[in-house]
This record gives C-alpha cells, sequence and structure tokens, in this order.
C-alpha cells in the first residue's frame, strides 16, 4: 500500500497559517460578509420575533436573528439589529423586516428602517415588492410609503425598480429619491440633513451611529454651499417632516424637496467641527 506523503508544520508554520486564516477572515467582514444572522442591539417598546411555526413572541436584547426570520414592530416601537460586519439596521414603527439567502440582501415588508454600512463596506440590498434600494459603506433611510422614499445620509447609495438593475439611478450624501404611484422614480433632489438629524427618531431614540462624523461633513458641505451661494441660493427645506419613522403613513407621505441635482464643488469640512448636532426637534415625534 503506496502511503501518503505527510509534511511535518512546525510552531512557526501554523503560527503562519493561523495568521492567514484570521486575515481571511478579516478581509471577508470588510469587504462582503454575508449576513447570516443579527443580534437584537436595543429594543424600544413592542418588537416581535417572527418564526415558522411559532408564534410570534416579544424580543429580547441580544436574541438572534437568523435566516427565514422576522423581526415586527407596533406603534410607537423601534429595534436596531446589529450584523457579524457591524452593519445596523434600525426598524421604525409599524416596520416588518427580514433577511435571506445568506447574502447582503434584506426584505423591508412595510414600515421605515435606517441602514449604516461601515465604511469600505461592500453594498447591501433593501428589497420591497417594488424597488430594491442599496448603500455601499454609508448610512440612508428607507421607506415603504407610499409614496416610497430612499434618502442617502452619507456614502452612495442605488434605488432602481425590482429586478432592473440596469435602470438604477445613483443618489449622494445628502440627496434622497421616491418611487410615485405611476411607478416613476424621481430625480434625486436634496433634503436638508440637519433637520433629519435633528428629527428623526431613527437616530433620537438610539446612540450616536459610528457614521456621525461622515454624516456631519455632509452637514457641513450643505451649510458651506448655501454661504457660497449667498443671497442666490434657495434655502435647504426647513419643514422637511420625519419621513423615516411614520406610524401615520399618509400624514407623512409628501416632504418637501429642496431643488434637483446640481454640481457641488468639493468642500473638505473641518475635522473641528463636533458631530453633535442641536437637537430640537421641528415635528412631532411618531
Amino acid at each position: 500500500m503506496n502511503k501518503i506523503p505527510t509534511k511535518r508544520l512546525n510552531g512557526t508554520t501554523l503560527v503562519r497559517y493561523g495568521t492567514l486564516l484570521a486575515l481571511a477572515a478579516a478581509i471577508e467582514v470588510v469587504t462582503g460578509a454575508s449576513l447570516h444572522q443579527a443580534r437584537v442591539s436595543q429594543v424600544i417598546q413592542d418588537v416581535r420575533l417572527l418564526r415558522a411555526h411559532a408564534a410570534p413572541r416579544p424580543a429580547v436584547v441580544n436574541d438572534t436573528v437568523t435566516l427565514g426570520e422576522a423581526v415586527r414592530t407596533g406603534t410607537a416601537s423601534r429595534a436596531e439589529l446589529t450584523f457579524s460586519d457591524l452593519t445596523i439596521t434600525r426598524l421604525g414603527a409599524n416596520t416588518i423586516f427580514s433577511f435571506e439567502k445568506g447574502a447582503r440582501d434584506l426584505d423591508l415588508t412595510s414600515g421605515a428602517i435606517l441602514l449604516q454600512v461601515p465604511p469600505g463596506g461592500a453594498a447591501v440590498h433593501v428589497n420591497t415588492a417594488a424597488v430594491t434600494a442599496a448603500i455601499t459603506g454609508g448610512t440612508a433611510l428607507f421607506a415603504t410609503g407610499p409614496p416610497t422614499k430612499f434618502m442617502v445620509l452619507e456614502g452612495i447609495g442605488t434605488f432602481y425598480p425590482a429586478g432592473h438593475p440596469e435602470k438604477a439611478v445613483q443618489v449622494h450624501g445628502g440627496e434622497m429619491v421616491m418611487l410615485t404611484a405611476d411607478g416613476r422614480i424621481t430625480q434625486p433632489t436634496k433634503f436638508d440633513v440637519k433637520l433629519v438629524l435633528e428629527t428623526s427618531r431613527l437616530i433620537l431614540d438610539f446612540p450616536p451611529l459610528a457614521n456621525l462624523p461622515l454624516i456631519m461633513a455632509v452637514v457641513n458641505r450643505q451649510l458651506a454651499d448655501q454661504q457660497a451661494a449667498g443671497a442666490n441660493s434657495s434655502p435647504l427645506a426647513r419643514n422637511l417632516v420625519d419621513v423615516i419613522d411614520t406610524t401615520d403613513q399618509d400624514a407623512n407621505s409628501n416632504p418637501i424637496l429642496v431643488s434637483d441635482r446640481i454640481p457641488v464643488p468639493s468642500v473638505n469640512p473641518s475635522p473641528s467641527v463636533s458631530p453633535s448636532p442641536s437637537v430640537s426637534p421641528s415635528v412631532s415625534p411618531s
């Protein structure tokens, strides 16, 4: 019988193999780890876990949500899920959310979410029956409406009809798009990021976001653009309603939009700017 040749592994070789495996795992987390499961990291009021062949049960912090399971929030209720790559999903009131296939694809049946992907992270897609929104290394808010809205606080997002990525519209930080009742995707339109920071319950009711300094860079750029334009500029809307965590979808379905996308000069915000906006909600919380 022929012997299978073997090679003795010394301690140095084992350490090298271990280092390579750890590096490979780290690269997977940063560049595109599948979202196999999430940990419930915050629960506000009525949050339920929906599992096949089982009655819904109240969610508690540190519960694990796996493929094929869903999370449902009630009226005036919210939740936060944290994935292994530190992607964060916050669920607004009256939201049903799940994920499938172990890929970077999430499903939003109804309601509103905030999605934060770490800088440099691979794109995460959020699917509804009608559209898909994706964010790459950034922070965005997505609400089913009607109308469906996608607001990018920082980073770059895409928005397209379900199953048609070739029709994707690119959305930059400080811009939003909507799906109209007749199935049309609007052109990217500017919105007041600072106002959203000051009014959204998906921001105010949770710990500060890791990407907050990047969001503040967009706020600073908007302020610098307004100052540079002077009297010729149209001020960003200050009466933008809270469109990303509502209990009454109809009352919040038509935010005031600002202006069509125009070329924006690159402005490097000062690093000394504090990432702590003054919180004075201008709308009634949901």
